[in-house]
């Protein structure tokens, strides 16, 4: 495969948060959106879900947080904001 190298030694483990932070942005990429229960956790994340509202940067498919288009464009901002 790289060199010789088993593709097991080559597994790269995530922890909790990194998974967490993972399904974020994959989520955020497709058309589906994040599920809000994703984002509970997160610090004042409901004050700053109002705020990128407010902006027309997402919106609420029943339990589900989805990018505008012009969200789209504000994404990786987004998601550092709501996970720092």
């Amino acid at each position: 495969m790289n060199d010789g190298m088993d593709p097991k030694e080559m597994d790269e483990r995530l922890t909790e948060d990194q998974e967490s932070l993972e399904k974020i942005y994959l989520g955020l990429r497709t058309s589906d959106g994040t599920s809000l229960k994703e984002l509970e956790s997160l610090h004042d994340s409901k004050r700053k879900l109002a705020e990128f509202a407010a902006l027309g940067l997402i919106g609420l498919e029943e339990d589900r947080l989805i990018l505008t288009p012009k969200g789209w464009l504000a994404m990786d901002t987004i998601i550092v904001s709501l996970t720092t």
